[in-house]
């Protein structure tokens, strides 16, 4: 019976699928949609369909192994019925590399559903899940992802599974990517059993030359409306690289313990990332030059509030307990801040190492690295402040822009940085973590002005690369601290440059 199900399949362009509990094969139409009840039955439809088809899946809960199983055709639509209401998991595929859509020939999109990637149903070695699950892979242009829901990814990010991305479009084999459009996805974390943090969403060129008129470039790329949240220690929120002509916008991190927007590996240009929300970040956007050249940034009318320490609601017999999730690990070193000390050993300033994390909002410590948690100790109030996170969680940084380590063989030109908020996150609106504001390193022809930094510790909230170069060719104007005093350009150490440009 199956196998006259998904011959039927074949010749229909428009499929409706269920979970049918009747034991009836359906015929795919909306009246009567076939049976996907079953890992095996949600497959053998998907191999079976042919180019163009649009499928609308039901609602109820759907068990796949995707890409081990099957590949989206060109042109394939898949529509849920809410990310709320069509769940996708996917069962182990016993292989490296797990993916629930892959489609390499353009032209699809995927909207309105849930897809849980299955990081610990996948392959274990020696009881440790050995495999990178993700959610959506596209190659091609056309591409579109809209109102979905992406959980539970992961990879142990090592030679054989490789870097995760739950989300990625890429372009094709020796031609351009065009009009890709991911829009109002909510993005819960990776794994919590996941040892490490990669790029959750990525908007992929690859030209093998920084010519623009050189193929395999992603152009007219547009991530908008997509909420980041969940455990991402050392994630990169949304990864570009080889992009021309990109829209970033609107976006929300909340509690994003990585890097929200990151640039790396080929040239980009004409690009805009503006109106973005960054709350609870470490690092907001970083644009790394070191060996492609980044021209046309606009970066204007974000907020960014940066992490500085997670507040404490409890500390009773040695176990924390945070007002917030955290995303630090065992072995993560960190000190307790404003304490109110009822008992125990703890004491202000103090630096303790995790021993345990039995939640996202509780951890054990021991005052030595390697030793046993201390069983006593009890407080209330004040937060915590890493001191060494252990992995690759970066310090805070609102807007970093680094080119050719310092030097100008690739340097980042026509930049322009304007209308950015830049403050630190807490609950008493006190900074409490040193961070830096603005960071420029070796751009040329550009503008700063009209942001607001509020300088945090010992860093400076502007600072602009010293070389003489840069400082002549970077125009900073009417860029303000948080109690209105001006903020000029200052140099690697903070300190003013012996010829500053007026405000």
């Amino acid at each position: 019976m199956l196998a006259l199900a998904t011959t039927s399949v074949l010749a229909q362009s428009e499929v409706y699928l269920a979970t049918r509990a009747d034991g009836k094969e359906g015929t795919g139409t909306a009246a009567d949609p076939l049976n996907a009840s079953t890992q095996a039955r949600f497959d053998a439809i998907f191999a079976a369909l042919k180019p163009g088809s649009t499928v609308h899946i039901g609602a109820g809960t759907y068990h796949t192994t995707g890409e081990a199983s099957f590949k989206l055709r060109a042109n394939t639509k898949v529509r849920g019925a809410g990310m709320e209401v069509t769940q996708i998991v996917q069962d182990g595929t016993g292989k490296p590399r797990a993916v629930v859509f892959l489609g390499l020939e353009g032209g699809n999109a995927i909207e309105d559903l849930s897809i849980d990637c299955g990081f610990e149903n996948q392959r274990k070695v020696k009881g440790v899940v050995k495999c990178n699950a993700s959610a959506i892979t596209l190659y091609g242009s056309h591409l579109a992802v809209r109102r979905c829901r992406i959980s539970n990814y992961g990879s142990p990010y090592d030679d054989e599974c490789g870097e995760n991305f739950a989300v990625t479009m890429c372009q094709g084999p020796d031609t351009d990517g065009v009009d890709r459009v991911i829009e109002d996805c909510v993005f819960t974390g990776m794994s919590p059993l996941s040892p490490t943090g990669c790029s959750v969403l990525t908007m992929s060129g690859g030209p093998l030359s920084s010519e623009v008129q050189f193929p395999s470039w992603s152009r007219g790329a547009v991530a908008r409306r997509n909420h980041f949240l969940g455990y991402h220690p050392g994630c990169h929120g949304i990864t570009m690289s080889g992009c021309q002509g990109a829209i970033v916008e609107n976006n929300y991190f909340e509690h994003f313990m990585g890097c929200g927007i990151y640039t790396d590996t080929w040239p980009m240009r004409d690009i805009v990332l503006q109106n973005n929300i960054m709350t609870d970040i470490n690092q907001a956007i970083f644009l790394a030059a070191d060996n492609w050249d980044l021209i046309n940034f606009q970066i204007r009318g974000n907020v960014i509030l940066l992490h500085d320490g997670f507040d404490i609601k409890t500390i009773q017999k040695g176990l924390v307990t945070t007002d917030i999730p955290h995303s630090l690990m065992v072995g993560n070193e960190v000190q307790f801040r404003d304490m109110n000390i009822a008992g125990g050993s703890v004491e202000n300033e103090q630096g303790v190492f995790v021993t345990s994390v039995p939640s996202r909002t509780t951890f054990n410590y021991s005052a030595t690295k390697g030793g046993q948690s201390d069983p006593a100790d009890c407080a209330t109030g004040g937060y915590i402040r890493a001191m060494h996170y252990g992995c690759t969680t970066p310090t805070p940084e609102g807007i970093n822009v680094f080119s050719g380590n310092g030097q100008q063989l690739h340097a980042v030109k026509n930049l322009v940085i304007s209308g950015n908020v830049i403050r630190p996150y807490s609950s008493n609106g006190k900074n409490r973590i040193p961070s830096t504001g603005i960071r420029i390193c070796g751009a040329e022809g550009s503008q700063i002005f009209d942001n607001v930094v509020f300088d945090s510790g010992n860093h400076r909230g502007l600072i602009v690369a010293s070389t003489a170069k840069v400082m002549s060719s970077v125009l900073c104007r009417h860029n303000y601290n948080g109690d209105n005093t001006p903020a000029p350009p200052r140099d690697d150490k903070g300190e003013l440059p012996a010829k500053a440009l007026p405000d």
